[in-house]
């Protein structure tokens, strides 16, 4: 989810839209060219996911090398072009039976004007803002990742009547925090920066964002204390927040039943997700980046693989301590070797523009893609994008209101796109 790469990936973008337009701009046999891969990229689609999900009742930071999921994605084949699919995308109907309970969004510091813009846009529209600007060490030494911006951001997100909840990461990787969590002093010196980060102006609670904990050497031992210790720890930090009328916040990588088994360098098992969700208000769970960057290219945050890890989640978890995270961005991927750039929805939709090729939507994964070719006639390269744009999180947002879910989180602000928020708005109506 939290990618450092982000700031590096938009400028990658703009040199590739430039690129774009220059290709289309009369270009020569030798020269750069765009094609239109419509015909190449269209996919025979089957029923609507939303139909049949009404009929049934029913994603920043790198780490370690990978992204920042345990997806199933690694260890899927290329999703294969088929017959020709529809290229419109509909916006979704009003037909969910019950409202949307909150929204809340993530403000991250390597984007930090727009994504604050952004919420302070729509704070008509948000319950409760995350600035994702903090993190703290093995020493317990928080360090603001926003060049001392923290507080000011608070302020203005307060001042638009906004809960302000920040999302804290973490630097210890899995034996490190397990040794830090037995460690008495230790951990209540990491309490006490978590407590005090709580405790500041314009603050409403803290959100625990720890991911660098999953990351192991396939140790299945260091994994369970981990997933032993750190329950303990977000409920001794939620009884002090607590005591101080402060709410205390996890957020979680996706887990099912395929995801537990690991991949990659993470390991989603350090989640014990029964336990936290007792020990804390609310779990967030990032249901997104099923396809990451090094993988094959392919949905975000496809359909059933959602459905998957929200039903796991609620045999874990009741319903009405779970916010369901939902991703405003994408990925372009280059060629076959997985190599891929984070696009915003935005972004994405400018891109398609400029390379004059439509946007094409895969029913079976509530997800809308297209591709194109880049390069020299000779050595043109294939980019395939993936994204979520405000259909497509519409749609998980009546997923979470069916289910009677606290709400959704949108990683992150900034990154939607112009429909978001209108079809947003809709679903939070009585």
């Amino acid at each position: 989810m939290r990618r450092r790469a982000r700031a590096v990936a938009r400028l990658g973008l703009l040199v590739l839209l430039l690129t774009g337009l220059s290709g289309c701009a009369g270009a020569g046999p030798a020269d750069t060219v765009t094609v239109n891969l419509a015909a190449l990229t269209d996919r025979a689609v089957p029923a609507s996911p939303s139909a049949s999900r009404r009929i049934l009742g029913h994603p920043g930071r790198s780490l370690a090398g990978t992204g920042s999921r345990a997806g199933t994605g690694a260890a899927r084949a290329p999703r294969p072009a088929g017959a020709p699919a529809a290229s419109a995308v509909t916006p979704l109907a009003p037909a969910q039976s019950a409202r949307l309970n909150g929204i809340s969004v993530w403000v991250p510091y390597w984007d930090l004007s727009a994504s604050l813009a952004s919420a302070l846009a729509h704070a008509g529209e948000i319950a409760v803002a995350h600035p994702f600007l903090q993190e703290i060490t093995q020493t317990a030494t928080v360090v603001d990742q926003s060049g001392g911006q923290a507080a000011a951001v608070d302020a203005q997100l307060a001042a638009a009547h906004l809960q302000v909840i920040p999302t804290v990461t973490e630097t210890a990787r899995m034996d490190a925090f397990a040794a830090t969590l037995s460690h008495p002093r230790r951990a209540t010196a990491l309490l006490d920066a978590l407590v005090g980060i709580a405790a500041a102006p314009h603050v409403n609670g803290i959100d625990l964002d720890f991911e660098n904990l999953a990351v192991g050497n396939g140790n299945p031992i260091a994994a369970a204390r981990v997933a032993t210790l750190y329950p303990v720890f977000v409920a001794r930090l939620c009884a002090r927040l607590h005591r101080i009328g402060r709410s205390c916040e996890v957020t979680v990588m996706a887990n099912n039943s395929a995801i537990l088994s690991g991949a990659g360098g993470l390991d989603p098992s350090v989640y014990d997700d029964a336990a936290l969700g007792r020990a804390a208000d609310r779990v967030q769970v990032m249901a997104y980046d099923d396809h990451t960057p090094g993988g094959p290219s392919g949905p975000i945050a496809p359909w059933p693989w959602v459905q998957s890890v929200l039903a796991y989640t609620l045999s874990e978890i009741p319903a009405d301590k779970v916010i369901l995270g939902v991703p405003t961005y994408g990925y372009d991927w280059s060629g076959s070797s997985g190599s891929a750039s984070t696009v915003t929805a935005a972004g994405a939709e400018a891109l398609a523009a400029a390379q004059r090729v439509p946007v094409r939507w895969d029913s079976a994964d509530a997800e809308p893609f297209f591709a194109y070719l880049t390069g020299p006639r000779r050595h043109r390269v294939r980019h395939t994008v993936w994204f979520e744009d405000g259909t497509a999180v519409a749609d998980r947002a009546v997923l979470a209101a069916d289910d009677h879910l606290a709400g959704i989180a949108l990683w992150a602000a900034g990154d939607e796109d112009a429909a978001t928020w209108s079809l947003l708005a809709h679903l939070r109506r009585p």
